[in-house]
């Protein structure tokens, strides 16, 4: 019996192991590579057996067979339509070999689940495999914007993820119109007033969300620190990864960084201390003889460098 026999006859119950042992004999046989890639990819697309379709697939990865990276796709999406099992290792083959994949299937996976299949669809919108025109990009950040309504809690952070990733690539494969798109449904009825906005932190896009206030704050300070937002963000947060506690991180630090600028002179000008004084933001009171600087004297104030 031959390799190819014994991998088409087993069953749910032979090891994993075992299948490991059969997908390498067959690799190291006689045949030749695109005998072999054949019969991997016949595995891939018509084995009942997962574990030997996952197995095959990522073989199809080991020896770049990008051929295939078409009938390692319509498989994935017949699993994912199916909902059972973890098809996460037939993405995860396609996204080795650096398939590209349009981005309607990437944001459905996004949402269908499971939580493997999430973290390698976040995976490949992160390596840029996504592809699709500016249409496309806009009709998966709505399939996105509407299931995250109806989505559990886990499932809504990878969604507004997804999301945020997409307002990145879109904006640099197809334009600010596809990236916008995404952005407004990012931030489309979130329940506050909070604004997400997409930071490369660690090697990785994550989605930060805060007050527009702040995100104001922070583009002042970087614009008198020279610093770009991703890096000012890798100074504030360290290695923290728990992204409530990165949002908290950076409001003290705004808090901390105006609070340590700020003067007596500053503060008598601004009506402090008299009651008299606008909680809201820097403009005064209707009344109050105290007038907040003008736009062109916070520019002058940011271009002196002994300021």
């Amino acid at each position: 019996m031959t390799v190819i026999d014994l991998l088409w006859q087993a069953t749910s119950k032979v090891k994993s192991s075992q299948i490991s042992g059969w997908i390498d004999e067959l690799l190291d046989s006689e045949h030749s590579d695109s005998e072999t890639e054949k019969l991997l990819t016949t595995l891939v697309a018509e084995h009942i057996n997962p574990a030997i379709r996952d197995r095959a697939a990522i073989a199809l990865a080991d020896i770049d067979a990008k051929s295939a990276s078409g009938d390692i796709l319509e498989r994935l999406r017949r699993e994912v339509e199916k909902r059972s099992g973890d098809p996460s290792s037939l993405l995860y083959a396609l996204r080795t070999m650096g398939a590209k994949i349009p981005i309607d299937d990437l944001a459905r996976f996004v949402v269908a689940g499971p939580y493997a299949l999430q973290v390698e669809a976040m995976n490949c919108l992160n390596d840029g495999l996504a592809v699709g025109n500016a249409s496309d990009f806009s009709s998966a950040a709505s399939y996105l914007e509407g299931a995250r309504s109806n989505a559990d809690e886990d499932a809504r952070e990878f969604i507004a993820a997804a999301l945020s990733s997409m307002c990145d690539k879109a904006d640099e494969t197809n334009g600010a119109e596809a990236g916008g798109d995404a952005e407004a449904a990012l931030n489309a009825d979130n329940g506050s007033n909070l604004v997400s906005r997409s930071i490369n932190f660690a090697g990785q896009r994550i989605s930060c969300r805060l007050e527009p206030a702040i995100w104001d704050a922070l583009r002042d300070i970087c614009e008198r620190e020279q610093l770009s937002i991703d890096k000012l963000f890798a100074m504030v947060c360290g290695k923290q990864t728990d992204f409530e506690s990165m949002a908290s991180a950076i409001r003290v630090f705004v808090v901390a960084y105006f609070r340590n600028a700020a003067t007596a002179e500053g503060h008598r000008q601004a009506n402090h201390g008299t009651q008299n004084w606008f909680i809201h933001g820097t403009e005064p009171m209707v009344g109050s003889t105290a007038s907040a600087p003008r736009r062109h004297e916070r520019e002058n104030h940011r271009s002196d460098p002994t300021a």
